[in-house]
């Protein structure tokens, strides 16, 4: 072939076009270089010769991502087949190089590695990048750089993205001045974010604020109505405290006075007792007792001497001793023939005594009837005494229920009548003396919850919390015939039936579950006190008490935890603090709301309700019964001892005729032995006749010497005892005035006693009323010490300046709340503010006035941040718009531009195109919407449309973009522009028009196009097209019949220019 002239030469390149490209070992080539002309680059091949590798090749030389290519993501894959390594290097012109050339070129490694080298010098991506754009060279602008495929790509680009694009392809400050938009822009969307943030911070907060602020202002009503609560209780407290000490002090005086009376007849009578006492000494003194007995002495001696004077006289001794001679001397003559009378009898007594002996009598009978007797008569008191002891027992018992159920009924009517004040109802206090006074008349007992509720000190807040005022008062029938005789005869009495068979129904106690008990719970509510069945019964049943636990501390810090975690089995549970609700809602799949609200502190279960209170209708039934059984036994008993009596009376015979068989026997041994002594006494006491005769004599002797003497002793004596008479007689005569006297005074001091009697059981029942008022005044004192901290209020009496100022305090509060004078009316006030705390449906606490305080404190905080923030907001919308006015100005200079080429250049193809501006519809300030938008319109009966994806056929949207690419290249130079197959899918006609338009616009010496190297590539071209000096025309060839190495063109040493029509 002959080498031809070079058709161009290096001035002709414009700075950074493509003087050459080497491709090694990438894709399709294994090594080509390729020489472009200044211009247009129409290169030419058949499908799969490697047209597209050249555009591969100048892309990824240029920098750009394998993503811009539409092929892959891998640089390894556009490594040719079965190599390690392959390269591309791009031959820019740059006259500031010595060469005139600056080589960039990138060496791709296996499998995914790329090394990048700048004038043979190895650099990074971002160098090489760089130093490429530096060219204002665009391979990642659609505008400036379209591979194959990717006009579809091009005419879906939105309009931001368009816009951005045309900005880069263009000049350099408005994509700066875009770029800053959009940071700025950026700034104030974090500015307004932020501000949003603010302003929903804010609206939450002020959510909080509308919801706690009804809790906090709920707890600050409680609190203030626990104020008031408190302050009327200080001055109930105040009131029965000085009610008490003034009636402990009038009963302490009054018990004085009746003292000094008791006192008064005790001196009395001491005076009189003082009177009895002398002349009891008087009486004392006559000796009474001893003269007495020298009285009786001397007369006794007299009586002795009379004796024997009259012994001296006696006729009848010396008679006696007349007749004991002459007895004697007859007993002498007649004692031999009484000697054997005795002997005689002593031989008769013996024979009685031995026929007695020999027939002894028979005690068997005796002992069996007297053996069964001592049986019958133990077993008699055995029975008797044990049913005696039953009497007894059961008499005392009787009595004892008898004594306790008027004690029940006392205590029973004082709670009654303070249940009565307290819920200012007096028909309470009648309906039940009525029951009481009409027992008979009721077919079941009566109970009031109230009066019958018994449990322990701990237990008391939860019974305050779960029992309601009326159901404290309610009165419960056993049946509704009961029910009607009460509520017949007094209104407003609160009332229910719980019969027999539901109160053994109900009233059955439940035993904790397991797994309540591991979450702390101590115990079911219906076993934390005691009641009769009835009352039992009508809690679980009305207020579900066998379903509702109570726990302690330690439920109370888990309670919303344990609360979801019990849902659905238990709706209420009480805590030592608190009272938890669960709520499971119906209708937003089991959502859980758990309402917390604080224990009253105190109620009207109290101290009273923690002694336990027996059952007043104890019944006596079956101890009379017991004692008839008993009254049965004892008749019974009474017929026995009847029997027994009888057998008593056998055995007394049985012992009787025993005895006198045995007294036989006795009586015929003594009589034998009395035989006996006197036969022993007569043998050896023979009567002495003598002796008789002797003793008479000396009888006769004494009497007639001792008269005279003892008639003188007994004058003597007698002048001695008149003496005495005398005296005896004055002193027992003045004894008997003093005892008199002595009977007389005493009679004073019965008088006294009698007197006294009234005032000392006066003066008794005062002290016994002072007791119990001293009780009360305590009571009240230690009241008074427990709610305001003070033991008097006498102001007087305070000794600590705490105390004083406390008392102080109290009395400020007191004028400030207007506190009646009252118990009754400080009660009525404590029980309406109670009221109105159970009547309000919220429940606050002071977390909720902690909370709303802060959140008061945060909504000024962030006020104050939102208004600062507008501040802020306003001065970059003040900035932003003098940006954007420096930045919208050159754009529509530039769009408008555009615009007009691009309807130019479809106006010679017979159709109708513009290029607008899209702005915002509301606000100017949003850059993220503003864009380009490309209107086209091909056939003269439709409008003009938007350029989509969707709208216009694939050659359309060719034709559209290939003519805003050359629109845009008037306006926006770049050292080359590339596009691949773009006339793929354009009719014959367009596809000519277009050609030889671009043709003619690039081969001008005019603008920007006539400096601008340009790449189109095709599998094929029209006949008949128009071609210029300056359009260079490379053809591919690559196939099996090519010899390796063989030029088919020598491009590698001279310029080839293919002319047509020149």
């Amino acid at each position: 072939m002959v080498e031809d002239t070079p058709a161009f030469q290096n001035e002709d390149y414009p700075r950074g076009s493509i003087r050459k490209l080497v491709f090694h070992d990438f894709l399709t080539y294994n090594h080509v270089e390729c020489i472009p002309g200044p211009s247009m680059n129409v290169i030419v091949g058949p499908n799969g010769t490697g047209k597209s590798t050249i555009i591969c090749g100048i892309c990824l030389a240029s920098g750009g991502s394998p993503k811009f290519l539409g092929r892959s993501d891998k640089l390894g894959d556009f490594i040719r087949h079965g190599k390690l390594e392959g390269y591309v290097e791009m031959f820019l012109k740059d006259d500031n190089e010595e060469t005139g050339l600056r080589r960039f070129k990138i060496l791709l490694r296996k499998p995914n590695n790329a090394t990048y080298y700048i004038n043979d010098k190895r650099v990074t991506h971002v160098e090489h990048t760089k130093a490429v754009e530096a060219y204002n060279i665009q391979v990642g602008n659609p505008c400036t750089f379209l591979a194959q495929d990717k006009v579809k790509s091009f005419a879906e680009q939105d309009s931001q993205l368009l816009l951005r694009n045309t900005e880069k392809a263009g000049t350099p400050e408005l994509d700066e001045l875009h770029t800053k938009l959009e940071e700025k822009q950026k700034e104030g969307n974090e500015m307004g974010g932020k501000k949003g943030e603010l302003e929903a911070q804010l609206k939450k907060i002020r959510d909080d604020i509308a919801r706690v602020r009804p809790l906090a202002t709920s707890y600050l009503e409680s609190q203030r109505r626990n104020q008031n609560i408190n302050t009327f209780k200080a001055k109930k407290a105040f009131l029965i405290y000085d009610s008490n000490e003034k009636n402990y002090r009038e009963k302490q005086q009054e018990a004085k006075a009746a003292h000094e009376v008791v006192k008064t007849f005790n001196t009395r009578k001491e005076a009189v007792q003082l009177r009895i006492n002398d002349y009891k000494n008087l009486q004392k003194s006559l000796n009474i007792d001893r003269m007495a007995t020298s009285f009786n002495t001397h007369r006794g001696q007299i009586m002795e001497k009379i004796r024997r004077l009259r012994q001296a006289f006696d006729a009848d001794a010396l008679a006696n001793a007349r007749r004991e001679y002459h007895h004697m001397k007859s007993t002498c003559d007649n004692w031999e023939k009484q000697f054997a009378e005795v002997k005689a009898l002593k031989t008769q007594f013996a024979q009685q005594y031995e026929e007695l002996k020999a027939n002894p009598p028979d005690k068997t009978e005796l002992e069996q009837k007297e053996s069964e007797w001592t049986t019958m008569r133990k077993e008699l008191d055995r029975e008797d005494q044990a049913n005696e002891s039953d009497y007894k027992a059961f008499l005392y018992k009787k009595r004892e229920i008898e004594n306790r159920k008027a004690s029940v009924s006392q205590t029973l009517l004082r709670k009654v009548e303070q249940l009565s004040r307290w819920q200012k109802n007096e028909n309470i206090v009648k309906a039940w003396d009525y029951y009481m006074k009409n027992k008979s008349q009721f077919k079941h007992p009566v109970y009031i919850p109230y009066a019958f509720i018994y449990t322990e000190d701990k237990y008391t807040k939860y019974l305050n919390n779960l029992i309601g005022s009326k159901d404290l008062g309610i009165f419960i029938f056993g049946c509704i015939e009961d029910e009607r005789i009460i509520q017949d005869k007094f209104r407003n009495i609160s009332s229910s039936v719980m019969t027999p068979q539901m109160a053994a129904q109900r009233s059955v106690g439940a035993e904790l579950d397991p797994e309540l008990e591991k979450l702390g719970f101590i115990d079911y509510a219906c076993n934390i006190f005691t009641a009769p069945e009835p009352i039992k019964a009508y809690f679980n049943s009305v207020n579900f008490f066998d379903r509702t636990p109570v726990g302690d501390e330690n439920t109370d810090r888990n309670c919303e935890a344990i609360a979801h975690q019990i849902k659905g089995r238990i709706q209420l549970f009480l805590t030592n603090k608190s009272r938890v609700n669960i709520i499971v809602s119906r209708y937003e799949s089991g959502k859980v709301t758990v309402n917390r609200t604080p224990l009253k502190p105190d109620g009207s279960i109290g101290a009273m309700h923690t002694s336990k209170t027996r059952n007043i209708d104890e019944n006596t039934d079956e101890l009379d019964r017991k004692l008839e059984e008993v009254a049965d036994r004892r008749t019974l008993l009474e017929g026995k001892k009847v029997e027994v009596e009888r057998l008593r009376s056998t055995v007394s015979h049985l012992r009787q005729r025993y005895q006198q068989q045995s007294d036989n026997i006795k009586v015929a041994e003594e009589k034998l032995q009395k035989a006996e002594r006197q036969e022993k006494r007569f043998g050896t006491e023979k009567p002495d006749l003598e002796k008789a005769k002797k003793n008479l004599e000396e009888i006769e002797k004494t009497a007639k010497q001792q008269i005279p003497r003892e008639l003188a002793n007994i004058v003597e004596a007698f002048g001695s005892l008149k003496k005495d008479a005398n005296t005896h007689g004055i002193n027992t005569i003045e004894s008997k005035r003093y005892q008199a006297l002595m009977e007389l005074t005493q009679g004073e001091i019965t008088e006294i006693d009698l007197q006294a009697q009234e005032s000392t059981e006066r003066y008794r029942e005062i002290k016994t009323e002072e007791e119990q008022i001293r009780v009360s005044f305590l009571d009240a004192r230690r009241d008074l010490k427990d709610i305001v901290g003070l033991s008097t209020t006498n102001p007087a009496n305070l000794s600590k300046d705490e105390h004083k100022k406390i008392y102080e305090d109290l009395q400020k509060k007191f004028e400030e709340y207007k506190v009646p004078e009252t118990v009754e009316e400080c009660d009525n006030e404590i029980q309406q503010e109670e009221i109105r705390a159970q009547v309000g449906n919220l429940r606050g606490s002071k977390e909720d006035v902690k909370k709303l305080a802060r959140l008061e404190k945060e909504e000024t905080e962030v006020v104050a941040a939102v208004g600062r923030s507008d501040n802020v907001i306003q001065n970059w919308e003040t900035d932003m718009k003098t940006l954007l006015d420096k930045w919208l100005k050159p754009l529509r200079e530039l769009v408008v531009k555009i615009s007009e080429n691009f309807t130019n250049f479809f106006g010679k193809i017979g159709c109708s195109g513009e290029v607008r501006l899209a702005v915002p519809e509301t606000n100017p300030l949003n850059i993220n919407e503003y864009g380009i938008d490309i209107f086209v319109k091909f056939r003269s009966y439709n409008q003009l449309r938007r350029l989509t994806a969707q709208q216009q056929s694939g050659g359309e949207r060719s034709v559209s973009t290939m003519l805003y690419l050359m629109a845009l290249q008037e306006l926006c130079p770049v050292p080359f522009r590339c596009v691949d197959e773009i006339n793929q899918g354009m009719d014959p006609n367009n596809e000519r028009l277009v050609f030889n338009m671009m043709v003619q616009l690039l081969s001008g010496t005019s603008g920007h196009l006539a400096h601008t190297q340009y790449f189109m590539l095709t599998p094929k071209l029209l006949p008949g097209l128009k071609f210029t000096p300056k359009v260079s025309v490379l053809m591919i060839h690559n196939s099996a019949t090519m010899e390796r190495g063989v030029h088919v063109l020598a491009i590698d040493q001279k310029q080839y220019e293919l002319k047509v029509n020149s």
